[in-house]
């Protein structure tokens, strides 16, 4: 299995504010597998107060990468080889994730038939590039009528879903 990686500067929105820092900015870590002709991503972020940053995130997965091996489904393996080497929390996660990722993509949904990849084709690409999912924080002011989106609440929070996401046309 083919693995890739990158640091990415993602520009904010808004400059994210907590007691001890503001930024604009965040270098975050892309991952790519590939496996035959199917390809999963994953992100994460570093966090400088664990002693990680991008940088360090990108050399541990240049460094042991190769522990992913050949078997994508073969997560608990996998995560036993990760969990063995201590540190850098934030490539692990990148790596987690674009393995469900290829997960995802090489299986077909039984109850419409249509699979993964296809509906990742139609989502709406990042600025790097990348497939983005929407995330959105709790309790967001309400988005416009008509906008494809909808809202449902629990115990005072909101959780916000494009529906636009969700479609998968054959």
């Amino acid at each position: 299995m083919e693995v890739r990686a990158e640091i990415v500067r993602l520009g904010l929105a808004e400059t994210f504010v907590i007691s001890r820092e503001s930024q604009d900015w965040a270098d975050v870590v892309h991952v790519t597998l590939r496996h035959g002709e199917v390809e999963g991503r994953g992100e994460a972020a570093p966090i400088e107060r664990y002693g990680e940053t991008a940088e360090s995130a990108l050399a541990f997965l240049e460094r042991h990468g190769g522990l992913v091996g050949d078997d994508p489904f073969a997560l608990e393996g996998i995560g036993n080889r990760l969990g063995e080497i201590d540190g850098e929390q934030a490539a692990k996660a990148a790596l987690d994730a674009a393995l469900h990722d290829l997960q995802g993509s090489s299986s077909a949904s039984p109850s419409t038939g249509c699979s993964a990849s296809r509906a990742r084709a139609r989502r709406p690409r990042g600025p790097c590039g990348s497939a983005t999912r929407t995330t959105w924080p709790v309790a967001p002011p309400r988005p416009p009528r008509g906008s494809g989106v909808s809202s449902s609440s629990s115990a005072g929070a909101t959780a916000w879903t494009s529906s636009a996401s969700a479609r998968c046309v054959p």
